[in-house]
């Protein structure tokens, strides 16, 4: 085996420029759109997977109503199992779940805070009820940054790919591009913050 060794170069001295020393501006980081689950499958343990129809950064807005004191889960992941349970093995050590706790007053209406994820398929444990068509809302979430162009050609091929590109684009921009928004080594503060989250009434 060969050891290259790099060697230290001389600081240099420099006089610093002046000016004011100020925060960058940027674009907030807010919800861009919402997506509705294109399907719904009913898994044997009484739990339900949202196929949302794409794969984006964000959260799931949950929509509910029941007994107090239900706790609800939501699970997020890039891949599904053969029997339409979320696979996660992608998220290494990431655990991209929320909870929510049911204060039992009617409908509630529940968003993680401090958080997001990088997901298509979200499982959710612990329904009181058959899910309806807004139970889980996709919210989309990146820097607000105005798009100033669009493509299209007659290739259909062509044309997807550069949807992938673009939703690869928005879901890695979230202030600063980012990388893979759905791993726990990619933004430090993601993991312990998920953890933190859990059990938010």
């Amino acid at each position: 085996m060969k050891i290259i060794i790099i060697p230290w170069y001389q600081a240099v001295e420099f006089e610093l420029e002046e000016g004011a020393v100020r925060a960058q501006i940027l674009e907030p980081i807010k919800v861009v759109a919402h997506r509705k689950p294109e399907k719904i499958y009913k898994i044997g343990d009484g739990s339900y997977t949202f196929d949302m129809g794409q794969n984006y950064a964000g959260w799931s807005r949950l929509k509910v109503k029941g007994p107090r004191g239900t706790k609800i889960r939501m699970v997020h992941a890039e891949l599904l199992h053969d029997d339409h349970t979320v696979n996660q093995i992608s998220l290494r050590g990431m655990r991209a779940t929320d909870t929510y706790i049911l204060k039992g007053e009617g409908e509630e209406v529940y968003e993680p805070g401090f958080t997001y994820h990088g997901y298509r398929y979200v499982q959710v444990f612990g329904l009181p009820c058959e899910p309806e068509a807004d139970t889980i809302t996709g919210c989309v979430v990146r820097s607000a940054v105005e798009e100033i162009g669009e493509f299209s050609c007659s290739n259909s091929l062509i044309n997807r790919l550069d949807q992938n590109i673009n939703w690869t684009e928005q879901s890695n921009l979230n202030s600063i591009p980012t990388d893979c928004p759905q791993r726990d080594e990619r933004l430090g503060w993601i993991n312990d913050i998920s953890v933190r989250n859990e059990g938010a009434i």
